[in-house]
Order: C-alpha cells, then structure tokens, then sequence
C-alpha cells in the first residue's frame, strides 16, 4: 500500500505533462509570463519531486516584454525520445503569433533535461496546447487545439500535421481529427498508443468547477475515434465541494513496473469556490480494463491517497508526504532556482556578504512592466512568511518590502517608505479597480534592520513587523480570496517575494534583503460553511 498526499507539486503549477527515461520521471508545467519559466520536476515515484532546473532559462530563448496577464507559455507537453527529451508548448504573447497565418506554437530539446535547452524550432500550425506523437513507424506528429467556426459557430476541436522532428517543417496539412466528447472548449490533445489502438486525451469543460478529463481512441493516428463509453474518465465537476477541485488536463504515463499512472491539474479551494494559491499538480493510479483507462478505480481523487500498489522507490525521509524543506534563505548565497521575475529575466540586482541589492525601477505592479519583484510560490495555505531588508527610502516615491503577486490589479505589498517626511511602513491592497492603502508610523529609533511578515491561514493574511521591542506589531489583514481567481479573474496563482519600486522613476536608495523565510504552519480547522 502506497499512501500520499494531494496535490504532490503545490502551489501555481497548472497543466502538468510528464514523461518516463528508465527509472526516472520528468515533468513540466504552464509558467504564464514569469521567467525562468517552463520548470522542470525530476521524480523516481511519481510522488516525491524536485525543481531541478527551468527549460527557458535565458533571454535568447524567449521573453515575454509587453505581455498580458495570464500570457507567455501555455500547457507544455514533455516527451522523451531516442536520447533527446523534447518539449513543445505555445507562446501566446508572441507578436502576431495567434493570428492566422501566424505561429505561437514552438519546440525546444535537450540532452539533460536539468541542463540547457535548446533554441526554439517554430511550428507552422497555430492553436495552443500543443503536444508530440513519435509513432513506431518514425513519424512525428503535433496536434494543437484549434478554434474554429463552423454554421456561424465558434468552438473548438484538435488538428494535427505530421512534423521533421529536425526542422519543425511541416511534412503534411493540418487537419481537424477530433471535435471532443461533447463538453465545451476541449483543449490539451495528448495521443499515445497502447496495444495497437491510438488514443487521443483531452482536456474538456472550461479550467473551472466544469474541467473533466476524456479519452477516445481510433485504429488510426488520422481517426475517426471513438468515445470513451465511461466519459469522463477524471472530474470533479458533481461534486458540491471537494478537496481537489476543478481537476483534469491530465497525462498519461507507465512506470517500470508497467503500472500506469496520471497526472493532472487541480485546485484546493481556500473557502467555498474561490482558489488564490492556483492550479496545483496531483496524481492518481491508472488502470486499463477493457482497452480503456480507469483513473483511481473509478473513485474520484482526493487529497489524502491510498492506493494499493508498491512503492517505486523509498528514501529516507518518510514516504507518505513531500519532504519539507528548510525554511531560511540565505540572500548572501545567491537567488534560489525557484525564484522568479515577471515579463523579462530581472537581472538588475546584486549579491553580496550583506544580501541581496535590489534597486527599484520606475515600475510598480499596476504597469504591466518588469517591477524589481523576485518571488517564489505561495504553496501552503497555513505558512509564514518574512523578509529581512535593510532601506532608507530617499522619497515619498521609493517604497520596498514583501508582496504577494496574483496579477497586475490583484496584489498585496507591505513597504517601508516616506509620507510627510516620515518613515512609515505602508499596506497596499489591490483588488481590480479598488485599492486601499494603511499607513503605520514607524518608531524613530527604529533604524538598520527591519524584519516584515505575512501569516497566512486558508482564510486571511496577517501583515506585521517586528517593533524596538523584538515583538511583531500587526499592521492589518487581508482576506486571501481577494487573491483568488474567482475575484481578480485569470487562471494564475499567487506569488510571495521580495519587491521595490520607485514609482515612476528609478530609486535613489537600494533595498538589501538579508533573509527570506517561508515556513510552513499546521492546518486549521476549516470553517462552517454557513453561520458563525
């Protein structure tokens, strides 16, 4: 018996795709327009896994400047193949690239998937969602989701061509296959093929509460398939409230043992229907009865897993749940791997025996630009989380601290800066069109280090700081669901860092952060649904 726990990769990593070398798994997920983007997960069990790098990891590669919310790099598909692990994926913020005639659609490949990746090789079929069929013949296949019109209606279905791995060129014209099982915006095409049949996997009913997982398959790569009779094969959607929701966009993968497993994307909802840590990544157990896969025996997945196989692979650590990492991050040592920035590859900062610099630029959330903002996953409902910085702001205009990022009208900012000629500590909250800011005065004696800390449960945010006294002096609250999709729109997840900004103009003073710590907290009780 394995037991585990849901989702195994937390916090904003939607639309999983995995894929198998030997003993040893490796997936990839959406990354929007943050970079490094595209992240790579290494597993030996398809339970426990680790970021070991990013397959978009410098500016020559891709760069998302002038992007939208909810932009970049859609639903990426990992496959390995003849000594070369291959990704392809659409860059929906390329100029031009959604319009017809157009391409977002691109692969790029690599020898070590930890190591560099190659240059994109752009593909010559729009859509997005893309994903690579190598058939036993040699043949290459990319299917993308396409929309069309068809009697004056729009909708979606897959098309597909067959590709030169090499070039990218186009050996065939693209080609509707397949028009879905019938729910709506059926996205995400994956096709294997298993005991000479050809199946096509798909994502159906909208990333939300609808979001289910169908299967049909042909004796044909070109079709026409057929539906699976016990669609869908992975939802949540008749659920009132359910511990993983809105789940689907899955792929399929065997182990060495040749038992088959999924994995998919799903959402935990901090109160009822609103999610702001965003699409997460879980997995379940797969059975093929009758030509036709069975995800968790027919039972819908849910956070606490126990399913009757044995293990992969055992470490040391115990087997039942993700390894809790060490909380502190030593700025001194240099920017975690996970860490981030948004649009373009933040570079303007400095490391040094003190920590991190960072200088403000002119840009603030709100423009749509590449703020000095580096950040990290808020992958926990129950954590803690705090930076240690070091800022004299020059001006009313120069502000730096902790933030939470969802998008560009939705995020949380607690900042040292000046009003009146005083040093104040300020909480800005912003939730589409409304923003509301708190201003704390600041001790005068209280110079050098400043220590800031947000405490999150399901429900709240908790913003301090630690006084003269060494005790945290609570600036206010704020309700996690103004980070939520539900409320601020978009499909994204929230984000926690290290922030400055000169508002309009580049900052005189630089911010040096010496720490950062992101503690995970016992679960609270949930509360009633309805009353007190």
């Amino acid at each position: 018996m394995i037991q585990y726990t849901n989702p195994v990769i937390r916090g904003f990593n939607p639309d999983p795709s995995v894929c198998r070398r030997g003993d040893d798994f490796y997936m990839t997920v959406s990354s929007f327009e943050y970079l490094p983007g595209l992240p790579i997960y290494h597993s030996k069990d398809m339970i426990h896994w680790e970021m070991i790098g990013h397959a978009l990891s410098r500016p020559e590669q891709m760069d998302f400047e002038g992007s939208m919310d909810n932009g970049g790099i859609f639903a990426p598909t990992i496959r390995y193949h003849n000594g070369w692990f291959y990704i392809s994926t659409t860059n929906v913020s390329r100029p031009g690239g959604m319009a017809p005639g157009g391409t977002a659609n691109f692969i790029i490949r690599a020898k070590d998937p930890a190591g560099e990746w190659s240059e994109p090789v752009w593909i010559m079929q729009n859509g997005i969602d893309p994903d690579l069929f190598f058939d036993d013949d040699g043949r290459v296949y990319f299917t993308s989701t396409a929309d069309i019109s068809e009697n004056g209606v729009n909708k979606s279905a897959t098309q597909m061509c067959e590709i030169d791995i090499e070039t990218g060129e186009k050996k065939t014209e693209s080609r509707i296959i397949h028009y879905g099982c019938g729910g709506r915006f059926p996205e995400a095409p994956h096709i294997l093929k298993k005991d000479g049949w050809y199946y096509i996997m798909q994502a159906e009913g909208g990333t939300e509460s609808g979001h289910m997982e169908t299967i049909s398959r042909s004796k044909n790569v070109w079709g026409p398939y057929e539906g699976c009779p016990h669609n869908p094969i992975l939802t949540a959607r008749d659920a009132n409230v359910a511990p993983l929701f809105g789940i689907g966009h899955g792929d399929l993968v065997d182990d060495k043992n040749g038992q088959w497993w999924i994995a998919f994307l799903c959402c935990r909802l901090s109160a009822q229907y609103y999610h702001h840590l965003g699409r997460e990544t879980a997995v379940a157990p797969v059975e093929w009865i009758d030509g036709w896969p069975v995800v968790n025996r027919g039972k819908m997945p849910v956070d606490k897993m126990v399913i009757d196989r044995e293990p992969l692979w055992i470490n040391d650590e115990s087997f039942s749940d993700v390894a809790i990492p060490s909380p502190h991050t030593d700025f001194s040592r240099g920017l975690p791997g996970e860490w981030v920035s948004i649009r373009t590859y933040f570079k303007d900062y400095e490391i040094s025996p003190k920590g991190l610099k960072l200088r403000g630029n002119a840009y603030a959330f709100k423009d749509k630009k590449t703020p000095a903002f580096l950040g990290r996953r808020q992958q926990d409902f129950e954590c803690r989380m705090e930076v240690c910085m070091d800022f004299d702001p020059a001006g009313e205009n120069e502000e730096a601290g902790i933030a939470l990022m969802h998008r560009h009208d939705g995020h949380m900012e607690l900042v040292k800066t000046v009003r009146n000629g005083r040093k104040v500590l300020l909480l800005r909250r912003c939730c589409g069109d409304m923003t509301t800011e708190t201003f704390v005065g600041l001790p005068e004696n209280l110079s050098g280090n400043l220590c800031l800390r947000i405490v999150a449960d399901r429900y709240d945010y908790e913003f301090s700081y630690k006084g003269e006294d060494g005790q945290y002096a609570k600036v206010s609250t704020a309700q996690t669901k103004m980070l939520s999709s539900e409320v601020v729109g978009g499909c994204m997840g929230t984000w926690v860092g290290i922030y400055a900004s000169g508002n309009g103009r580049t900052c005189k003073s630089p911010a040096v952060f010496q720490w950062f710590e992101y503690e995970i907290l016992p679960e609270k009780p949930l509360r009633p649904l309805y009353g007190d």
